[in-house]
């Protein structure tokens, strides 16, 4: 399937290219919307079926079935205004990076894109603004700030040459009915999961599951599509710029991408969801250097693997660009850039987010959600102390998942937030121990008295096999911790009451 899109994007015309991906995803969507018209619409049907037997297994039926199909039909994607993605730069303040992407546009033959902005991503994006599906409408081109604290001058222009590149040929269209039904399925796995239903019947996901084969479908069918228009516009951008800064760039975007996503989502959104702003360039800068956790996958089916992009290119001309400036220093006021990129990320309805140093993100960020996690998961911890930690994760890991998710586990990510869950328990326990807390970006240690613990390394080297109970139990006489203290914040804030009295 791979081989055969790579092949018609090449040796197709592209206006005929352009045709069968249009009526490609436009019948995807058209499918979706149809999928969603017949399960939906078939169980409220059988609601008014029931309804009409006027007795009370009819009466209980209409509700079960009206509780399945209405989330279903509501959760149709439907047209959305334009959202600012962050904030929106100004031709005049920052005219060296207009000059750089007028100079690209030049070199393509296109026109400037309408607008650009810098958001908090670590990509470049090509949106539309108006029109239907992105005809009609004028590009817009999102810029991250990671971005061009990862990149040089010259990469960064490689970069956007590939974003003309995805505009020339109307790629963006393709990514957006991809979206659009992604966003419908997410909105209806959530909406499945918050019905009534689940207070009586944990499995109601199993309604979920001809839209789980259909998004399936989508990727197997336009997966391919996408790697061919991205290797497409990697050639168009070599061949603008050269082979050379946009060979570099996709190494270093290949290296890092994944690594921000994790900051972002360690980092970055858990200070914007309490209403606090963080120095993200500092802190990514900070987080690439004491992070030791792998990066997570980013590019999933959309992305080529990095050899085949770059034997894609390898053909073509080096280019003789050589500005190896940092592009960051195509951009004036950081501080204020950094601050429209971060507003997206704030809660809807909320005030703006209040700046913070990152030596104050321990205190008001880590133990807030370490506590939060603890309290919001008491149950899970039961009767479990100190002591049971390492025999929870090397042996009991699954059950305590169970015990968080109240479901049967199925993937690794199941496993990880319960990890996460142990984590904010023990560094939660610490800190009301009288433990001070060291947050730095992709790092968190608690220190007492001379002694040092990492809770995310500690909870991690418990599934070694050379992690004994002895080991454990030794550690924790050296650090003064009871081991029969429990992990559940109930129970020891009852314990610490009644030792106090």
């Amino acid at each position: 399937m791979h081989r055969i899109a790579r092949k018609l994007s090449v040796s197709l015309p592209p206006f005929i290219w352009l045709a069968v991906r249009i009526g490609l995803s436009t019948a995807l969507v058209a499918g979706y919307y149809v999928l969603l018209i017949l399960v939906g619409g078939g169980f409220v049907w059988v609601a008014h079926r029931f309804w009409l037997r006027k007795d009370a297994v009819g009466f209980i039926m209409n509700y079960v079935c009206q509780f399945i199909g209405i989330p279903i039909l509501v959760s149709a994607p439907v047209p959305r205004r334009f959202r600012i993605p962050g904030a929106r730069l100004d031709p005049v303040e920052h005219h060296l990076l207009f000059d750089r992407v007028r100079r690209i546009a030049s070199l393509a033959g296109q026109d400037m894109p309408a607008e650009i902005y810098a958001t908090e991503s670590a990509w470049t994006v090509t949106q539309y603004r108006g029109g239907i599906l992105c005809f009609c409408g004028k590009p817009v081109l999102l810029i991250g700030l990671p971005l061009l604290h990862l990149l040089t001058v010259s990469q960064f222009d490689a970069v956007v040459a590939r974003e003309f590149g995805h505009i020339r040929r109307r790629d963006p269209f393709t990514a957006h009915c991809i979206w659009k039904i992604n966003e419908g399925i997410r909105c209806l796995r959530y909406m499945l999961a918050g019905t009534p239903l689940t207070l009586f019947w944990k499995r109601t996901d199993i309604f979920f599951f001809p839209f789980f084969l259909y998004q399936n479908f989508l990727a197997w069918l336009l997966g391919p599509i996408c790697q061919a228009q991205q290797l497409v516009a990697d050639r168009y951008a070599a061949g603008l710029v050269g082979n050379r800064a946009l060979a570099d760039a996709l190494i270093i975007l290949e290296e890092n991408t994944g690594r921000f996503l994790k900051y972002r989502l360690d980092e970055v959104l858990p200070a914007a969801l309490l209403g606090y702003e963080i120095p993200l360039i500092d802190g990514f800068a900070a987080y690439l250097e004491s992070s030791t956790d792998p990066p997570d996958e980013d590019g999933g089916d959309a992305q080529p693997p990095l050899a085949e992009r770059l034997s894609a290119i390898a053909d073509l001309a080096v280019g003789d660009t050589n500005d190896d400036s940092p592009a960051l220093s195509l951009v004036n006021h950081l501080e204020s850039l950094e601050r429209g990129a971060l507003a997206t990320c704030a809660v809807p309805g909320e005030r703006r987010l209040k700046p913070i140093p990152w030596l104050e993100a321990g205190e008001r960020v880590v133990v807030t959600k370490w506590a939060r996690m603890s309290w919001s998961n008491h149950a899970a911890y039961g009767d479990y102390s100190l002591d049971c930690l390492p025999s929870i994760v090397a042996f009991r890991l699954d059950a305590f998942a169970k015990a968080v998710w109240e479901r049967k586990i199925r993937d690794a990510a199941e496993r990880d937030y319960a990890k996460e869950v142990l984590i904010a328990a023990f560094g939660y326990h610490l800190y009301r121990e009288g433990w001070d807390i060291d947050h730095k970006p992709g790092s968190t240690r608690m220190s007492r008295d001379g002694a040092t613990i990492d809770p995310n390394q500690l909870i991690k080297d418990m599934a070694s096999p050379e992690f004994t109970q002895d080991k454990w139990r030794a550690m924790l006489a050296t650090w003064k911790l009871d081991p029969f203290s429990y992990l559940d914040p109930h129970r020891a804030s009852r314990r610490d009451a009644a030792s106090t009295s």
